[in-house]
């Protein structure tokens, strides 16, 4: 049987990494201030979510950003 330096069997299965879910967050400021936080898996959904709190909230000057986390 064939051993490597690390002395783990050569055909065993070794552990790949899994690739994280790419999940991102609006955030909503207001008033020049930070407002909200939104997260979620979809920048869409993300966005229609932010839209639906600022036309909830009422705020005039509202903005947001969404982010990749």
């Amino acid at each position: 049987m064939t051993r490597h330096h690390t002395g783990q069997d050569a055909h065993s299965p070794t552990l790949k990494a899994q690739p994280m879910p790419t999940t991102y967050c609006a955030v909503v400021y207001a008033q020049g201030k930070q407002v909200a936080r939104i997260h979620g898996r979809e920048v869409a959904e993300l966005e229609a979510q932010a839209n639906r709190f600022i036309r909830r909230c009422r705020y005039a000057d509202a903005t947001y950003v969404v982010t990749a986390s």
